[in-house]
Parts: C-alpha cells; sequence; structure tokens
C-alpha cells in the first residue's frame, strides 16, 4: 500500500513538471512569435519610413530641378544647405548637383560648374546638370563682362531648358550694354514671359527703370509687384533706395524697416535703413542699425558698411578697423577698398588713401552695374592726387569721373 502511495505521488510530481514544462514551451513559444511578430512590424514601419524619406527627398530634389539656382527662394536655399550638411561625403551624381546647386545659388560660377561636371561624369544623361552648368558658365562669363561668349552658353541652356527667366534677363541686359535696343526688348518679354510670377516681373521692371535713372517708374513699378505679392521683402527694399536717390529719406526708412519687418535677416535692408538715417542727420540710429545688424551677421557688406559710417562721423580708425574686418571676410568687395581709401585720406595718409581707391576701381570696372561708384571713386582719388601735389593725375581722374556723371557736392 505505501509503494502504490509513493508510485502515485511520483506520477503526480512527474505529470506536475511535465505540466510545467509544457506552459513554459508555450510561453517560450509564444515570445518567440511575439518577437517574429515584433521584428515584422519594425522592419515594415522601417520600409514604410523610408519610403516616404524617399518620397520626400524626390519630391525636394524635383523641386530643385524646376527651378534655377538664380530663382531660389531664401526658404529653399535654407533647406538645400540642410540637406548638405547631413551628407558626409559627396558620392552620388545628386550629390555632387546639390553641392553645385549651393554654390551656383551663392555666385560661385566655378566651383559649381566643378560640381556639375562631377555629377555628370557619374551620370552623363543628367539633363538638370546640364542645363544648369550652361547657365552657371554664362553667368561667370555675364560678370566678367565677356558677353559675346555669355550669349553663347546663355543660347545653350536655353536650348536644354526654355523656362529660364534669369537668362532671358541677363541677355536683355547684354543688348542694352550692346545698345541694341530691339533685341533688349525681345529677349525683356521672353523674361516675363517666363517669370515665375507676375509681381517678380514688375520688380525687374523696376530694377531696371532704377538703372536707367527712371526712378519715378521704378517706385510705380515696385508698387505694382507689392500690390500682388504684399509681402515681397525686396520690393520694399528696393523701393526704400527709389525713394532714397529721391532724398525722401522718412519713405526711404519706412519701406527698409518693412523689409526687415518680412524678413529679419534682411542685411541690404538694415544697412539701407542705417544709411538713410544717416542721411537724416542721425549718426548714432544709422550706427546702432548697423551694429545690430553684425550681432547676427557677421559680413564684408555689414562691416564696410559700419565702417563707411565711422569714415562719415570723421573717426577713422574706427573706419579703418571695420574696413579691414570687411576685406578679410572678402577682398573682391570693392566697397571696403572705398572706404578705406576715404579714412586715411581723412588722416591725411594719401599713399595708402591711393593704394586702396585703385583697388576699388579695379574691382568696380569690371562690372557695367557700379558705373555710379566708380565715378564717386574716380573724384575721390582725384583728390586725394591732388592732396599729394599730383595735379596731373588729379586732373585725369576728376575728367573720369564727370564722364561718368558725377557732380561735386
Amino acid at each position: 500500500m505505501a509503494m502504490n502511495v509513493a508510485h502515485f505521488k511520483t506520477k503526480i510530481i512527474l505529470l506536475v513538471v511535465a505540466c510545467i514544462a509544457i506552459i513554459v514551451i508555450a510561453l517560450l513559444r509564444q515570445t518567440h512569435r511575439s518577437g517574429v511578430d515584433e521584428k515584422e512590424r519594425t522592419k515594415v514601419e522601417r520600409e514604410k519610413f523610408d519610403r516616404e524619406i524617399q518620397k520626400q527627398h524626390e519630391e525636394f530634389m524635383s523641386t530643385i530641378m524646376r527651378i534655377s539656382p538664380q530663382d531660389a527662394s531664401d526658404s529653399l536655399k535654407r533647406e538645400i544647405q540642410k540637406a548638405l550638411e547631413q551628407i558626409a561625403n559627396l558620392q552620388t551624381a545628386e550629390d555632387f548637383f546639390l553641392s553645385a546647386y549651393a554654390a551656383d545659388m551663392d555666385g560661385n560660377y566655378s566651383a559649381a560648374i566643378e560640381d556639375y561636371e562631377k555629377a555628370l561624369e557619374i551620370r552623363p544623361d543628367y539633363a538638370e546638370a546640364k542645363s544648369n552648368m550652361a547657365l552657371a558658365n554664362a553667368n561667370a562669363l555675364y560678370y566678367a563682362q565677356d558677353y559675346d561668349k555669355a550669349l553663347e552658353y546663355y543660347k545653350k541652356a536655353l536650348e536644354l531648358k526654355s523656362d529660364i527667366s534669369s537668362a532671358y534677363n541677363n541677355m536683355a541686359n547684354i543688348f542694352y550694354y550692346k545698345q541694341d535696343l530691339a533685341k533688349e526688348r525681345e529677349y525683356l518679354e521672353k523674361y516675363f514671359e517666363y517669370a515665375n510670377d507676375r509681381s517678380e516681373a514688375y520688380h525687374e521692371k523696376g530694377l531696371i527703370s532704377y538703372t536707367r535713372q527712371n526712378i519715378d517708374k521704378a517706385i510705380e513699378y515696385y508698387k505694382k509687384a507689392i500690390e500682388l505679392n504684399p509681402d515681397y521683402a525686396e520690393a520694399y527694399f528696393n523701393m526704400g533706395l527709389a525713394y532714397s536717390a529721391k532724398s525722401d529719406y522718412s519713405r526711404a526708412v519706412e519701406n527698409c524697416k518693412k523689409a526687415i519687418e518680412l524678413n529679419p535677416y534682411y542685411m541690404e535692408a538694415y544697412n539701407n535703413t542705417g544709411f538713410d538715417a544717416f542721411e537724416n542727420f542721425d549718426y548714432d540710429k544709422a550706427i546702432e542699425y548697423n551694429e545690430r545688424n553684425l550681432e547676427s551677421t557677421s559680413s564684408a557688406i555689414a562691416y564696410n558698411s559700419s565702417g563707411w559710417l565711422y569714415a562719415l562721423k570723421k573717426n577713422y580708425n574706427k573706419a579703418i578697423e571695420y574696413g579691414q574686418k570687411a576685406i578679410k571676410l572678402n577682398h573682391n568687395y570693392p566697397y571696403s577698398y572705398h572706404t578705406m581709401g576715404f579714412a586715411y585720406a581723412g588722416k591725411k595718409d594719401y599713399n595708402n588713401a591711393i593704394k586702396n581707391y585703385k583697388k576699388a576701381i579695379d574691382l568696380f570696372e569690371k562690372s557695367p552695374e557700379f558705373e555710379e561708384s566708380l565715378a564717386e571713386v574716380y573724384y575721390d582719388i582725384g583728390e586725394a592726387y591732388e592732396k599729394n601735389n599730383d595735379k596731373k593725375k588729379a586732373r585725369e581722374f576728376k575728367q573720369k569721373a564727370v564722364k561718368l556723371g558725377y557732380k561735386a557736392q
């Protein structure tokens, strides 16, 4: 009887152990299955996420390819910069295209051309890289004043992509410089046809009128641009410049402040607001605007603007300090050398004044749109030569200034 009881207990224990084993195995299988399901879900979600990222990237690249670098908005420029920061090493054709596009937007055409070529080495049929490279070549030649070669490349770019509005605009400018007004009108019409929006076209008409010294017409066009696009910061800024040219400084400041309100990073608007405040004899306010600008943006333009204001206030050492900082940031910015020349002349250091004026002249002479500024530097270097007892050189440069329309104050 005792044996049977012991045997029964043993069977019970074995049964319990078996049940526990079955439960453990079941739990392990469930856990394993759950793990597999979780992995499957994670894989599906990752693939879905990857597809979404790829879709966003394709849409982003599609946007870039539709818009020429010269027409890129500030927001698109920021997106491109973010995208480039995420690329550790340039490897694919798209990587090089993006890098080229960013350089193109900044006017660094040699770097842009180099990266467009690399994109085409990887992908020879990259149509957008071909048209953008032709456009970058054209722009480089245009700003070097090699207009005939520039026209060849603009035509090549337009054969590859016929709706590049900036190409038509620059071609119109070339024919204006060549005094072929019929061709100029032809390409201006093309520009207006392909401009991204009518507000941009009116803004461009305003710029053209301004450069031809038809200030009232320029203001009229800027107002039309703003009617169509009330948030057009650049139109407000240029209207401020136009009012400044009419010596209507209160309206100039008003429009520049509006540009800053719409775009707090609009460096040039800060500069012009400062300049116009100076013209109204509010010296401290003018420098305040420019110093505030320097807090957010350390640029050659910003440093030079403050330097010029200090020079006009006869704080020549401070002007030279700021001019040197501007040149360190951009040694090809002509206005910095003009500021330095003006400051050295104020200190009666005419040799250094002449040296800096000459550098400004070399840079200004490369671009016809700087004609008004060039005339001013011609006159100022003439003054420096006169104070340095070189009457012949003084007369030579002052005559050049007068030929460009300069009127001594």
